[in-house]
């Protein structure tokens, strides 16, 4: 791609990473428009990969504020970020269990599964944009919702203070209290305040919510931050299994009410079908966010340092993501977790062509509700 402009092209061919890439739509002008109000960075763990994405998202070096940053670790803080308080910065990444420590900053974005290989990268049993014949709306799109959100952050955090003491506000609070961004953008584009009523902040109205699994029992619910955001958006929230029931938020696909869920014909998903409703102020396709992600998995779990009720939570947490586990190698098998596998367990994996992966790809799937890609996790 050297001495092409790419400031207008969307869908690219890179020799050097071989694989074909199409950008979002709206996401230079997103860019554009974000590097406005913010500083924007990019910070990566594959600076190969990153490093090719810049320059087609910016060939022209207009919208980031440095190139690229890097880490190698796979949990992200923002040291990198010198000088900088974390009350003054937002992230956006796709994946929340990297970032453990900052939950409070981030926006969760959705993954743009334009190809059906990224559907098959990241296990969404979909089918993707381009066999749908379809694409995201520049207009009502991911970006677009997030910038408007952006935009009001930016305005509460800069405009209504009243003071040029920004150094005592918190970008972290102004995120918790914003209105439908639809609504301010409506308003804006027409210069006319619209009826609050079509743009509702309820978008989860008529959705009664059980959740299982998902904080301990002896929590006090109401004051959980999922509870509170299933509240604001007009869902009704229980703490028990009722007729009336048609949403289990899970965290366990073997709990009780995740059983009756699926025998009931209720819906059953993950807790980011919370979180990314939040995110786009819309009430997401509930068959996104499946808590069995793990599905068709099955496990033996070998070669660990590990005291035995440690391995136990291991197998807990694989068979709470749908996955089924063994004691012993079996013909079925597909992945064998292990932190130091003998000469024989690698013989075995390789001889039946089952992935040999460490125990982080289970506790990282658990902690961001995807199913992540074998190859980020292969033990040598």
């Amino acid at each position: 791609m050297e001495g092409v402009d790419v400031s207008k092209a969307s869908l690219f061919v890179s020799d050097h990473l071989h694989m074909v890439t199409k950008l979002r739509p709206f996401v230079r002008t997103f860019l554009k428009e974000a590097r406005r109000m913010f500083n924007t960075y990019v910070y990566t763990m594959n600076e190969s990969y990153a490093s090719e994405m810049v320059d087609l998202l910016d060939p022209r070096s207009n919208y980031f504020s440095e190139k690229i940053l890097q880490d190698n670790s796979t949990q992200k803080n923002l040291d990198f970020l010198s000088g900088k308080s974390s009350t003054a910065i937002l992230i956006f990444s796709d994946a929340e269990n990297v970032w453990p420590e900052h939950k409070d900053n981030l926006i969760l974005m959705q993954r743009y599964l334009f190809f059906a290989a990224s559907c098959r990268q990241f296990h969404y049993k979909i089918k993707s944009l381009a066999e749908m014949k379809e694409d995201e709306s520049e207009l009502d799109g991911v970006l677009a919702a997030i910038l408007k959100v952006l935009r009001q952050i930016h305005t509460k955090f800069f405009r209504e203070s009243g003071d040029d003491d920004h150094a005592s506000r918190d970008v972290r609070q102004e995120k918790k209290f914003l209105v439908n961004p639809w609504w301010l953008e409506a308003a804006v584009f027409l210069w006319q305040r619209q009826p609050e009523q079509k743009f509702p902040v309820n978008v989860l109205k008529r959705c009664k919510i059980v959740f299982s699994g998902v904080f301990p029992s002896n929590f006090r619910a109401g004051s959980h931050r999922l509870w509170k955001m299933a509240k604001q958006f007009g869902a009704t929230c229980s703490k028990e299994f009722v007729r009336s029931v048609t949403h289990v938020v899970s965290a366990d696909f073997t709990t009780v009410e995740s059983y009756r869920a699926l025998n009931e014909n209720k819906f059953l998903v993950n807790q980011r079908w919370l979180e990314d409703t939040n995110i786009l102020w819309r009430r997401q396709p509930e068959k996104m966010f499946p808590v069995n992600i793990l599905k068709g998995c099955k496990i033996v779990l070998s070669g660990f340092i590990l005291t035995n009720n440690e391995i136990d939570v291991l197998w807990n947490m694989a068979e709470q993501l749908g996955a089924k586990c063994f004691t012993s190698f079996c013909a079925s098998v597909t992945h064998v977790v292990s932190e130091n596998p003998t000469a024989k367990v690698v013989g075995w994996a390789r001889k039946r062509k089952a992935f040999l992966v460490r125990p982080r790809w289970i506790e990282d799937a658990k902690s961001s509700w995807i199913k992540q890609p074998e190859e980020d996790y292969l033990v040598p």
